[in-house]
């Protein structure tokens, strides 16, 4: 850790400064150029934004995070936001602004629990998206569940409440005992994001800890910037001498900008699952934004221990 510190604090400063440069000047911030909606918005800013907030902070980030938040506010839905203001709501969307907004306090009269109670299904659940017309794409998904319990505790929803998506988190564990992810080709992306819940709200259930420290020893082999991400980041939730290997790794493939490469890792799969859909479709983060917001946040949250 020691011999980690100093350099980890220099990657995480280069970062920072990286993604505020790479922001649009209505305040978003823009990737995904290539799915079909085109760029994305309120996604990719609630995600970015987030990661700026995790701490160390720098005060220089005041201001971007202001006009971020200023701009996510303008292009609101009724129920929430969407990949950008031209597709439907959804519960990650949504549940990423609000992790960001909610730590920055910026809610500007809107509920943000009414945004977030549009997901909630009746037997516990969150629906990605509303209504059957999305097919698949409204199921509750393993990767999407947590980011929504996250979302619950940045604006401090009650208890009840969060401990709800906990018990769901939980029961979206696969046969393994880990989770899989629905939007992303790497698992290591939901096992992340369900162990920062997790550790965040009643704590890593002891199985889970021991099958997750396996999984990091034995079977985790991420090699792009965003899988590595992801691995470091449940590593330091549970066995942090795997994640020193991570941090080497990332470190290295930083770039000179402060950034890292972009990863092919976004999965779309098709929303009706019939045998003759094609395979699931895979996208980059081609602006690099997503990627280092991830490597950034994993980098801190081992730094922080």
């Amino acid at each position: 850790m020691t011999d980690l510190a100093a350099p980890v604090g220099i990657a995480i400063a280069a970062a920072q400064r990286f993604l505020v440069s790479r922001q649009s000047r209505d305040g978003l911030w823009r990737d995904y150029p290539a799915l079909e909606p085109g760029w994305s918005e309120a996604w990719v800013t609630g995600v970015v934004g987030w990661s700026l907030t995790v701490s160390p902070t720098d005060v220089f980030t005041g201001a971007p995070l202001r006009a971020a938040a200023a701009s996510l506010h303008s292009i609101a839905k009724c129920d929430g936001w969407g990949y950008n203001r031209h597709t439907a709501s959804d519960a990650d969307s949504t549940a990423w602004v609000w992790r960001f907004l909610g730590q920055i306090d910026e809610y500007r009269g809107r509920s943000a629990v009414l945004d977030l109670g549009h997901y909630l299904s009746p037997d516990g659940g969150v629906c990605t998206f509303q209504g059957a017309r999305f097919g698949s794409w409204a199921d509750s998904h393993a990767d999407v569940t947590p980011v929504y319990g996250l979302a619950l505790l940045a604006i401090e929803a009650v208890p009840e409440l969060t401990s709800r998506i906990r018990e769901a988190a939980l029961s979206q564990r696969a046969s393994d005992g880990l989770w899989r992810s629905y939007w992303w080709t790497t698992d290591a992306y939901a096992v992340a994001r369900n162990l920062e819940f997790l550790a965040a709200h009643g704590g890593i259930p002891d199985t889970t800890r021991r099958r997750t420290c396996q999984w990091l020893n034995s079977e985790a082999n991420g090699t792009s910037p965003f899988a590595v991400a992801q691995e470091l980041a449940a590593a330091a939730r549970v066995d942090r001498e795997s994640g020193i290997s991570r941090c080497d790794a990332l470190l290295e493939m930083q770039q000179p900008d402060g950034g890292w490469a972009a990863s092919r890792t976004l999965r779309v799969p098709a929303q009706h699952g019939t045998r003759m859909d094609p395979a699931p479709a895979v996208f980059a983060d081609e602006e690099r934004l997503m990627s280092p917001a991830m490597a950034m946040a994993a980098l801190k949250y081992w730094l922080a221990g």
